[in-house]
C-alpha cells in the first residue's frame, strides 16, 4: 500500500541524491535550490530557513507555500481563503523597509472572530532595524495565541503582539505591540520588528507543513 508518507520518503531520498550530485559538479545554485526547506520562497535565504526550522524544533522539516501576497493579493479575504483550515503554518512578513519577521501558528487559521490558544506558537525576527540576532518569542499560553478575524491578515496575541491589516501593502495599519502574549525579550516593544510600531508590508509568505 502506497501512501503520502511513502512518496514523501522517496522524494526526500531523491532530493538528497540530487544534492550529492550537484555538489560533486559544483552546481552551487542548484544545491541552494535543492536544499530549500521552504519551497518556492523568495524571501528567505538558506541560513534563514535553517534558523526557522531550528525555532520550529525540527531541522529537516519541509514546508509548502500556500499563500504569497504579491501573487495572491493582500486582501484579508485572500489570506483566509488560502490559509484557513490548513493546520500549522509559518508566516513570513517582509516590510517595505526590508525587515523580515513573522510567526508560527500551531493551529489552523479560521474566520470566526475568536482567539485560539494555539500552544507552541511563536513569533520571530530574522532582520530588524536594530540588527538584533535572529530571535524567537515564545507564546505564554494566556489563551490568546492567534486572533482569527476574517477582516484581518495573520494576527498573533491578545495585544495584538503582531497584526497584519487587510491591504497591508497600501497602508500603515499593520503594527507590532510585543509583550502581551509574546515576551518583549529584546526590550524593544513595538519597535521590535521594523523600528516603529506601524509599518507597511512588501510581501507575505505563508507555508504549511509538508
Amino acid at each position: 500500500m502506497r501512501d503520502s508518507t511513502t512518496y514523501k520518503l522517496i522524494d526526500e531520498k531523491f532530493r538528497e541524491r540530487l544534492i550529492i550530485e550537484a555538489e560533486f559538479y559544483r552546481l552551487n545554485n542548484l544545491v541552494s535550490l535543492l536544499r530549500s526547506y521552504f519551497r518556492s520562497t523568495n524571501l528567505l535565504d538558506i541560513e534563514q530557513q535553517i534558523k526557522l526550522n531550528e525555532f520550529y524544533g525540527k531541522k529537516d522539516q519541509s514546508w509548502i507555500l500556500i499563500y504569497k501576497a504579491t501573487r495572491d493579493g493582500f486582501e484579508s479575504a485572500k489570506f483566509h481563503s488560502l490559509c484557513d483550515n490548513q493546520g500549522p503554518t509559518m508566516t513570513i512578513i517582509q516590510s517595505t523597509t526590508g525587515h523580515l519577521f513573522g510567526g508560527y501558528a500551531s493551529q489552523s487559521w479560521i474566520s470566526n472572530s475568536t482567539y485560539s490558544n494555539a500552544g507552541n506558537s511563536f513569533l520571530f525576527v530574522l532582520k530588524n532595524a536594530n540588527n538584533s540576532p535572529p530571535t524567537k518569542f515564545i507564546y505564554n499560553n494566556n489563551g490568546n495565541g492567534c486572533y482569527n478575524h476574517p477582516g484581518y491578515g495573520p494576527t498573533f496575541g491578545g495585544g495584538h503582539d503582531l497584526h497584519i491589516a487587510t491591504l497591508s501593502n497600501t497602508n500603515t495599519n499593520s503594527y507590532a505591540n510585543l509583550g502581551s502574549s509574546y515576551p518583549n525579550s529584546l526590550n524593544l516593544g513595538p519597535n521590535t520588528f521594523t523600528g516603529s510600531r506601524n509599518f507597511t508590508v512588501a510581501d507575505i509568505e505563508v507555508f504549511k507543513l509538508m
